[in-house]
């Protein structure tokens, strides 16, 4: 199984501001917001996984030279799994 767009500020998304969505001001205490449901699918994800799981984001923009951290759901995960630090591998785009 792969998960991309783990990157900070891209998951779990922000939540729902839009027009059309009723439950934004009329909600109870059951109904989940869009970010909670990101977050269970996630987990839902990891505990299917039977052989392998790779998680992705992007942590470097070499065009303007500037760095990006995982998302918290990510830094989780990787406490829980006891890894000290993400493996980097080079993408280049052509």
């Amino acid at each position: 199984i792969y998960i991309l767009g783990l990157g900070e500020g891209k998951f779990p998304g922000s939540n729902d501001q839009s027009k059309l969505n009723l439950r934004r001001f009329d909600s109870y205490p059951w109904d989940l917001t869009k970010r909670e449901i990101q977050e269970s699918l996630l987990w839902e994800t990891i505990q299917s996984a039977q052989e392998s799981i790779t998680f992705s984001f992007v942590g470097k923009n070499t065009k303007e030279d500037k760095e990006f951290e995982p998302c918290s759901s990510l830094f989780e995960i990787m406490s829980a799994m006891q890894i000290p630090k993400a493996e980097e591998i080079p993408l280049h785009p052509y």
